[in-house]
């Protein structure tokens, strides 16, 4: 795998994706959306080759923080379930994103550093009674990740 995710949960025309790693990587985020910026780029790439009738969208929400692994019931489709608000927080930034727009937490875009162009849209309520800064991530900056 390229940037080292897990496939953990497929429904419909979603996915889930986990970039947790065995052990501590502090990269686990900055791979989150190189992996989003990939997709997109793919996606784009092959759409405007086909006829897009424009039903067809893609769409992204990222956080960090801790997730836990709990044991899969007989209604899970899959082996491994995560829980944790991070996932909670991923699925409502997706859910409300534009096509083709990567809306990432401030506490991810923390993680990130400067190595990402990135558009403040400001606080967004996630969960109830829980606020926090959005932001529209556009593209890596290379020019952050080969300087020193």
């Amino acid at each position: 795998a390229l940037y080292e995710g897990t496939i953990v949960d497929c429904q419909g025309d979603c996915a889930l994706a986990s970039f947790e790693a065995s052990g501590s990587q502090r990269d686990d985020g900055i791979r989150a959306a190189r992996a989003a910026l990939m997709l997109r780029r793919q996606w784009i790439s092959e759409t405007s080759k086909a006829d897009d009738d424009g039903c067809t969208t893609l769409r992204f929400g990222i956080d960090t923080g801790v997730i836990a692994d709990r044991p899969a019931t007989a209604s899970d489709l899959g082996g491994r379930v995560v829980v944790g608000s991070p996932i909670r927080n991923a699925r409502y930034l997706r859910d409300r994103a534009q096509p083709g727009q990567i809306l990432a937490t401030g506490k991810l875009l923390a993680i990130l550093e400067a190595r990402f162009d990135a558009t403040p849209l400001g606080e967004r309520p996630i969960q109830k009674n829980v606020r926090t800064a959005v932001f529209d991530l556009l593209d890596e900056d290379i020019t952050a990740v080969d300087s020193p």
